[in-house]
């Protein structure tokens, strides 16, 4: 009993020692709270990647040069962009090119317009990021045409008559159309249809009164011309009965009494057969030469 003793006296004194040092682990905290399994902490989450271009559209001449830029937020490794054009009238190199086709964050490139300017007029470029493809910027690039001069619009016919329902053609004529670009139609009444590059035909409304007809340049929205067509409805004349139309039958308006050259003042057309109030013999001889009989 002696003997072992001294041997129960110091595992007292160790266990003692044992129990000492886990109070002072627990009150310093020193004990890692992770649960991980490995004790490490988590790396941050990586900032998310954004790409911006200075301008979002621009104008450029067929066959001339633009400097277009990129800027990539967050690109730690400094991967950049690639460049890529698309358009719905052109594809490939009638896109025109990009020169580099990658380049750095901020770093400008050479856009080359193609030779002629595809139709539709506009061209997408787009820059991807390298270290991100599905973050991405564009910009759309208005392809204009070399011209060879003012460009002009002129209208067949610039004015006319038509009764309800009745069709008319027209056509445009535009200088200077580099590309063949041709118009755009619009009507204040009534309905276009067969609508190609510089004709159109346009179907009468329903109802009385005047509408403008006009075609807009497409090389230069600047440049238009227009035509005044005045409608009427034959069923409803201004005085008198109506007149019945047959099938096959072409209607004709004889211009006759003083109305008439009130109409003809304002239209002012470059020729026109009538009279003048108490003139009523018409002639082909001027109006100061005499009619003598040679009999």
């Amino acid at each position: 009993m002696n003997r072992s003793c001294p041997r129960f006296a110091r595992c007292l004194i160790g266990m003692a020692t044992l129990m000492a040092l886990w109070q002072a682990v627990g009150c310093t905290g020193s004990v890692s709270s992770n649960t991980g399994g490995g004790g490490t902490t988590p790396p941050p989450t990586p900032a998310v990647i954004t790409v911006t271009m200075p301008t979002t559209t621009a104008t450029v001449q067929a066959g001339a040069t633009q400097t277009v830029m990129a800027t990539v937020a967050n690109d730690s490794a400094n991967k950049g962009v690639t460049w890529a054009l698309s358009g719905t009238g052109c594809g490939g190199a009638t896109c025109g090119t990009v020169s580099p086709a990658t380049s750095a964050s901020g770093a400008p490139v050479t856009y080359t317009a193609p030779a002629a300017a595809p139709n539709p007029a506009t061209v997408t470029l787009t820059a991807t990021s390298v270290a991100d493809a599905t973050k991405s910027a564009s910009t759309t690039i208005t392809i204009t045409a070399v011209s060879a001069g003012p460009v002009s619009v002129t209208l067949t016919p610039t004015r006319g008559g038509l009764v309800t329902g009745q069709a008319l053609n027209f056509t445009a004529t535009v200088t200077n159309d580099v590309g063949g670009q041709g118009v755009t139609w619009t009507t204040t009444g009534g309905t276009l249809s067969a609508q190609a590059a510089t004709t159109a035909t346009l179907a009468a409304p329903a109802t009385t009164g005047s509408i403008t007809v006009t075609a807009t340049s497409k090389a230069d929205v600047t440049k238009s011309a227009s035509a005044t067509i005045g409608i009427t409805d034959l069923t409803r004349p201004d005085f008198g009965e109506p007149v019945a139309i047959y099938q096959d039958e072409v209607t004709m308006f004889w211009a006759c009494g003083v109305t008439p050259q009130a109409v003809a003042l304002a239209a002012r057309p470059d020729f026109m057969i009538t009279h003048e109030p108490g003139i009523m013999f018409l002639t082909d001889l001027p109006r100061d030469q005499d009619i003598r009989s040679e009999n």
